[in-house]
């Protein structure tokens, strides 16, 4: 069964026919609600997108289960390489989007789910972490919508989309802290965030554990700049070796730079068993032991020597 849907592409159609009928939903809904001159006809197109939404929810919820029923496919065995998932949590979002406002987040948080589910089903492919990076934007949470976009990217099979995606949010990222600490270097912002004294300030969130997982976010964007900068691709000319080589360096750089300042920081701490900063510290030092290469890397210049001194010293 799984060969004939891929032969025929049954799924890809599907969405397809789908899709375009949730593109003529959302071209009626922007033009009725431009200058919200007709809002009765704007509450009856959202009530029937909405409607179409979850049948098309439905559909899919469906298809899946009496595939599994008639060919006794174990759980997972229909997704596994195909856009299930991803089609589910497309559709989950857009009801969000287009449906009442208070059920907004509750149908986002659905989304997440189909679209982790989905990941986890098919690792090579970006278009999952792509959808939860747009997620992410949605809440304002821009460091989460870069780690995703970066996961886009950093697969066999990754996102085109998520790299321009990528620049957008690193522009509004870089706008926003420019707006709050003004013209003060990236270091002492990093600095007011790590805050100082024998106590941790919750700085990446609400919680211990969110702040934990902001910081670990925040190395992986790291790790993820230096595998793609290590990339070799063919065919490259003389002027893009260097410059490779060039962000190559700077993204060393940073990355030891930035973890040594989470040591520095934790080593001040009372507890620092239970520091924020540890998980990301580890995530980076078993980084390091599985690439004893770039732990002895030979050509730097003095800039990243100067990093790498600072994170072992």
């Amino acid at each position: 069964m799984k060969v004939i849907c891929e032969g025929h592409e049954i799924e890809h159609l599907l969405w397809k026919i789908h899709y375009k009928r949730i593109e003529e939903f959302r071209t009626h809904f922007i033009s009725a609600g431009k200058n919200n001159i007709n809002p009765d006809r704007t509450k009856r197109i959202r009530s029937t997108f909405r409607s179409f939404l979850s049948e098309a929810t439905g559909f899919y919820h469906d298809l899946i289960l009496k595939i599994r029923s008639t060919y006794v496919l174990p759980f997972g065995y229909f997704s596994e390489g195909s856009d299930s998932s991803a089609v589910s949590g497309d559709l989950t979002r857009y009801k969000g989007l287009y449906g009442d406002a208070d059920y907004a987040s509750r149908e986002y948080a659905a989304a997440s789910v189909y679209y982790k589910e989905a990941a986890l089903l098919c690792p090579s492919n970006g278009n999952p972490h792509h959808q939860l990076a747009i997620l992410a934007s949605y809440s304002g949470d821009e460091v989460t919508a870069i780690y995703r976009y970066f996961r886009s990217l950093a697969v066999d099979n990754p996102f085109s989309a998520a790299r321009e995606n990528l620049i957008l949010a690193f522009d509004k990222f870089h706008t926003q802290n420019h707006e709050v600490y003004g013209q003060l270097p990236v270091i002492s912002d990093l600095q007011i965030l790590l805050s100082s004294g024998p106590h941790e300030e919750l700085n990446f969130g609400v919680e211990a554990a969110e702040n934990a997982l902001s910081v670990v976010k925040l190395v992986a964007i790291l790790i993820f700049t230096v595998h793609n900068a290590n990339k070799c691709a063919d065919n490259q000319s003389f002027a893009e070796i260097v410059q490779r080589r060039v962000v190559l360096q700077n993204a060393f750089t940073t990355a030891f730079e930035f973890v040594g300042y989470l040591l520095k920081r934790c080593v001040e701490l009372h507890d620092i068993a239970s520091s924020i900063y540890l998980p990301a510290i580890l995530a980076f030092i078993e980084w390091l032991a599985c690439h004893p290469d770039f732990v002895a890397c030979s050509e730097m210049d003095e800039e990243q020597a100067g990093a790498r001194s600072f994170f072992w010293n």
